[in-house]
């Protein structure tokens, strides 16, 4: 003001110099949420300083930093509330997690593996679950239902020794059944 006070830049200058105070408040409280692990808080804090000074280098350097840290903070825990999901058997909402971290980070090995994890349990789920109803039905001699529950299986799976087998046993006897209620 002083030296050029005919200066263009001075009014921007002044109002840079004046919400300074401000910019500072925020940088510290910022600071003080990122410490406390609040990376959501620090990321507002930070937004609203750049927003009172968008040429604040440090400000803007900060907000970067601390966005890609609560970035990565939110795909760790999508990843691991779907890992969780999964150990429950929760298929969908892991692969809802999963997605999500996808989002998060496109492209990322892990989240498209985890969500071909999800599927392939999926699938043992559901071929555990037709064996076990096709040793019910069998037991149970409800042949033609234990066919239908193996086929369901080879289906999926053409090469299923318990389905292979079990299909021979229960279309055989489905037969005999048949032939005897015939």
């Amino acid at each position: 003001t002083l030296i050029e006070p005919e200066n263009s830049a001075l009014p921007e200058l002044q109002q840079r110099a004046s919400v300074l105070p401000q910019l500072v408040e925020h940088m510290e409280a910022a600071g003080d949420a990122e410490a406390a692990n609040d990376l959501e808080a620090a990321q507002g804090q930070l937004q609203q300083a750049v927003n009172l000074d968008p040429l604040h280098q440090r400000a803007a350097s900060e907000l970067s930093r601390v966005s890609a840290a609560f970035v990565d903070q939110q795909f760790n825990d999508a990843m691991s509330d779907g890992y969780a999901d999964l150990d429950n058997g929760s298929y969908s909402s892991a692969r809802g997690h999963f997605n999500r971290a996808a989002s998060l980070r496109p492209g990322s090995a892990e989240a498209g593996s985890a969500i071909q994890e999800v599927s392939v349990a999926q699938q043992a789920n559901r071929l555990t679950s037709l064996k076990r109803q096709g040793d019910k039905l069998e037991q149970s001699e409800q042949w033609q239902q234990a066919v239908e529950a193996y086929e369901s299986a080879l289906e999926m799976d053409a090469s299923l020794l318990f389905a292979v087998e079990g299909l021979k046993r229960s279309q055989s006897r489905a037969r005999l059944d048949k032939q005897f209620r015939a």
